[in-house]
């Protein structure tokens, strides 16, 4: 059968049309595969054997996840100290678990005091404990992106925290996905773990005091959106963020 040109036509733009359609659903069925705003996580291991989600803020590679290694990275253990008194009269090296309970182990990672950071070896290789300088520098991106005073809450966990006394929300935003929890602290002069649900506390690896008694750490509360820098005395425990060495 003969076809005029006018019906080849015809033929030709319906064919495109449905060739058309056809890649649009195409890209639709690849969207939903991987949406656009998914998460890329890196990755990174410890000494043992514990995997961390990692994330990159501006161009820092930081762990998403807290510390939680029970050994150096040259396999030398760490004393895990249970007893109050004790763990608040150490002058070397010890981590614990939140309330000594190794069921939060994955859920908040390990308390350490700074004998234990200032030891060094604490991260895997490649990687150390954020320096007071690297926290500055995360601080001063978070500002730079219009969050100069809400720094804690777009680095807090969207669940987790609990809601203060006056009824504010603890919870955060969590917009660079650095994901932090509210895992309290142990104190220094009484060695008891308390906090859990309201502040969480990182070390840094810097000394913030001529007589080298005390280092600089970070803070985050269910009551303030800040992100707070403090001086905290070594025997206090707290948690460890790493970050990738460039």
């Amino acid at each position: 059968m003969k076809i005029d040109s006018k019906s080849l036509k015809i033929i030709m733009l319906f064919s495109v049309f449905l060739m058309g359609m056809l890649f649009l659903a195409s890209c639709d069925k690849d969207d939903e595969q991987t949406p656009p705003d998914t998460v890329k996580y890196g990755s990174v291991t410890d000494a043992d054997g514990n995997r961390y989600k990692t994330i990159v803020i501006n161009d820092q590679e930081w762990m998403a996840e807290n510390l939680k290694t029970t050994h150096y990275d040259d396999g030398a253990p760490i004393a895990n100290v249970t007893d109050d008194s004790e763990w608040s009269n150490l002058s070397t090296a010890a981590y614990c678990w939140y309330d000594n309970d190794p069921s939060y182990k994955d859920k908040y990672g390990a308390i350490y005091n700074w004998y234990a950071v200032d030891r060094g070896g604490l991260c895997p290789a490649g990687w150390r404990v954020a320096r007071n300088e690297d926290w500055n520098n995360l601080m001063f991106f978070l500002q730079s992106q219009g969050h100069s005073g809400d720094e804690g809450k777009v680095l807090k966990a969207t669940s987790g925290w609990d809601t203060h006394s006056n009824g504010r929300d603890g919870n955060g935003t969590d917009e660079y996905n650095f994901s932090a929890l509210p895992g309290g602290f142990r104190h220094g002069s009484t060695g008891m773990t308390v906090g859990e649900g309201t502040n969480a506390h990182f070390w840094s690896s810097s000394i913030s005091d001529p007589e080298e008694t005390s280092a600089w750490t970070r803070s985050i509360y269910n009551n303030t959106d800040n992100a707070r820098v403090n001086s905290t005395s070594h025997e206090v425990g707290y948690y460890v963020r790493c970050i990738k060495h460039q």
